[in-house]
């Protein structure tokens, strides 16, 4: 079922970068060259090479399952989906041209990054577009770089996050859920048939979200949908808790023909009889 709304929800993504062996460039001949866009032009110039997007280079590896999210996302015609790229060499738009190169940012110490970022004025542009209030936000970051940008101090309270990293940190905001690949949580997903692999989760439990909300449209009354989508925020804590949950995940690999409405409701009263 497809929506048409006279406001969508945006639906931003940020996902930083991961290492990458056929990387042959370095970061300090992109700086050489005068940024990104100068590199590339001269690498095609004289390589008679053609850089590719920036989705192209990093739906992959961790980030496997990543463009069937953003179709899914997309064919709701509920979500304006916005693709970001965390790199050393900028915030870059999905559909952004890119070589490979070979540092990244997790091998880089925070001196360095700290270097790049200011650059290429990286946090600035970070902190611009978290600040223009997505209603849904959804971060792939490490423990390294959410110090060093404190990030969570610049979420907005009306946008519900969902922050995946490799490691586990707490979030006590309502609106931020922080979630990461722990050995239990994966042990769960496997025992019930969930293919959510440690090395791809980021973008594996990115598919996952998109394959809920997919099966909530194509349930939901279009009324209700919305109504839902918008009074979330009321109790952003109770969603984003279900959400992410293992048992939400496991629904929608187990129970394919049953009502996920039954299952959200479900959800909210055991929410209820928690917090009463």
């Amino acid at each position: 079922m497809v929506y048409i709304l006279s406001k969508k929800f945006r639906f931003v993504i940020i996902l930083k970068d991961f290492c990458d062996n056929e990387g042959k460039v370095s970061i300090n001949d992109i700086i050489n060259a005068g940024g990104l866009k100068e590199f590339i032009e001269e690498h095609v110039e004289k390589e008679r090479i053609l850089p590719s997007s920036a989705i192209q280079s990093f739906s992959r590896k961790k980030l496997q399952g990543l463009i069937d999210a953003i179709r899914t996302l997309r064919s709701l015609n509920l979500f304006d989906v916005e693709v970001y790229f965390l790199t050393p060499i900028g915030l870059l738009w999905e559909d952004e041209p890119i070589i490979p190169y070979r540092e990244c940012l997790d091998n880089m110490s925070l001196d360095t990054i700290r270097q790049f970022f200011k650059i290429f004025k990286i946090d600035e542009a970070i902190f611009e577009l978290i600040e223009s209030e997505p209603d849904f936000l959804y971060i792939y970051i490490n423990n390294k770089l959410m110090k060093l940008l404190d990030l969570m101090e610049y979420i907005p309270r009306n946008t519900l996050a969902i922050i995946v990293s490799d490691t586990g940190f707490i979030s006590r905001r309502n609106n931020i859920k922080a979630i990461y690949p722990s050995k239990s949580l994966i042990t769960i997903f496997r025992k019930y048939g969930v293919k959510i692999p440690q090395e791809t989760f980021a973008g594996s439990f990115l598919y996952y979200l998109s394959l809920f909300l997919f099966k909530l449209a194509n349930e939901a009354k279009k009324d209700f949908l919305v109504n839902y989508l918008h009074n979330i925020k009321n109790r952003p804590r109770e969603f984003l808790d279900m959400i992410t949950s293992p048992e939400a995940l496991i629904f929608l690999e187990k129970s394919k023909n049953q009502s996920i409405l039954k299952f959200i409701r479900g959800s909210d009263r055991d929410a209820e009889r928690t917090s009463s």
